[in-house]
């Protein structure tokens, strides 16, 4: 994928990318496991925040796509860490708000709590996030 990760280092996956992970097209979600893969070489850790779970399983629910709803519960308590969703995190979200008007609710609470977990690279499917220095961002 053109990102090489740190030993130790923490990636946040947005919830864009835990879709593109499960749902994608083939191409797209080979180069996401293999990143993945480079991921777990480094003894990294990936995490995301808990709002990832309600956008996730939106459209599951919908659906009533049982196997997509498993699928997704099984990545966030396997591979992917949820992080809690707190007043620390949701104040630093407005702050994000208030000085970037293109940045919408759900983007600034996961940026939020990727800046608050210290982590190293922010992984996107959306072109629009900016991330602070020195955090770096994949777009997929």
């Amino acid at each position: 994928m053109g990102l090489r990760i740190k030993r130790g280092a923490t990636v946040y996956m947005d919830t864009n990318a835990l879709i593109y992970l499960t749902e994608g097209d083939p191409a797209l979600k080979a180069s996401i496991e293999g990143f993945i893969s480079e991921i777990d070489r480094a003894d990294s850790r990936i995490v995301t925040s808990e709002l990832a779970y309600t956008e996730l399983l939106v459209i599951p629910f919908r659906t009533s796509n049982a196997k997509l709803i498993e699928a997704y519960d099984l990545l966030l308590r396997t591979l992917v860490l949820p992080l809690p969703l707190g007043r620390e995190e949701l104040l630093l979200a407005a702050k994000l708000r208030a000085t970037s008007l293109k940045l919408r609710t759900p983007d600034a609470l996961h940026l939020a709590t990727a800046i608050l977990a210290d982590t190293d690279v922010f992984v996107t499917g959306d072109r629009g996030i900016d991330v602070p220095a020195p955090m770096k961002k994949f777009c997929l």
